[in-house]
């Protein structure tokens, strides 16, 4: 059994916890991992670069993220200090996104340094179903491979259950933004949880990166139903963007906002982090998308 567990993504952390519940295995993780709550008091080994962005406005942290990734600056600092004296069994980290955590090349450099080696555990998903293998990836990895192959058959069923719910005709037409200024649609595995939760995925295939999108084409598109899911953000932040949506010209005209059907999610903890609760955010879609009850904790209207 691993004893000493560094996560270095909040999904991974998220898998770790569940596997390992409230123990002293997980030893190190990012400011960004907070769920479960106990997590919260795990000593953080990643911080910001640069702080100010967290709460800069979604303009400005495209301009200072393109320009800092662009430079091949990395956005996050990896205590190294405190990783040596930790001297972890497994660390897991990722080489899908520079933007979301720390680089692979960041976290090769600072192995490279380490006086052990620890066994690094890498994940990638693309698609709904990478994400519930990386769950038998950390299980295998940090020895809680049986549980892990529990868990992720109880998740595929769930998500297996949710097109079988879904009889609405003709299925509407889903915007979701990845981020409001400028324009961007969530990729990667969120157009499959739209496609899957019974909607049309509007400028985003499944599988492919997050992507910018014109308003034109927005307005050509005639959304049923725009969900405002910045990437990271909560409900209250994505409420936040209201009012930059609201300057683009036509947007009352859109059907979506003639029928009431905007909504702020919590991009932060069911969209864009790919863990294990991409399938409660599929779900929510699936409700959402037929007219039922939902979490306004997960989701809220933005009209």
């Amino acid at each position: 059994m691993v004893e000493r567990i560094v996560s270095l993504i909040p999904s991974a952390t998220e898998i770790v916890a569940e596997l390992v519940g409230p123990s002293e295995r997980l030893v190190a993780i990012t400011h960004e991992c907070d769920y479960p709550e106990w997590v919260r008091d795990v000593p953080q080994i990643v911080s910001p670069a640069n702080a100010a962005l967290l709460t800069a406005a979604p303009s400005v942290v495209d301009q200072q993220v393109s320009s800092i990734v662009g430079s091949g600056k990395s956005l996050y600092k990896l205590d190294v200090d405190l990783l040596e004296a930790i001297a972890p069994d497994v660390i897991v980290t990722q080489r899908l996104c520079d933007v979301c955590s720390v680089s692979g090349s960041e976290v090769e450099r600072a192995i490279g340094s380490l006086s052990t080696y620890p066994n690094v555990i890498e994940l990638n998903p693309i698609y709904l179903i990478d994400v519930l293998d990386d769950i038998i990836t950390v299980g295998k990895g940090i020895g809680e491979l049986e549980k892990a192959r529990r868990w992720r058959r109880e998740l595929e069923l769930r998500l297996m259950a949710v097109p079988k719910q879904t009889v609405v005709m003709p299925l509407p037409k889903v915007l979701a933004l990845g981020w409001s200024d400028p324009l961007w649609v969530g990729g990667h595995w969120v157009p499959e949880m739209i496609s899957r939760a019974g909607g049309v995925p509007i400028g985003a295939e499944a599988g492919m990166p997050s992507t910018r999108i014109s308003w034109e084409r927005v307005r050509a598109a005639d959304p049923d139903i725009i969900l405002m899911m910045a990437c990271g953000y909560d409900v209250e932040r994505n409420l936040a963007q209201s009012a930059k949506l609201e300057e683009l010209p036509g947007w009352t005209e859109t059907p979506a906002y003639r029928n009431g059907r905007i909504y702020a999610v919590d991009a932060n903890g069911y969209f864009s982090r790919p863990g294990p609760r991409l399938v409660d955010g599929t779900e929510m879609l699936s409700r959402l998308f037929r007219g039922e009850p939902f979490d306004e904790e997960v989701c809220r209207p933005m009209v």
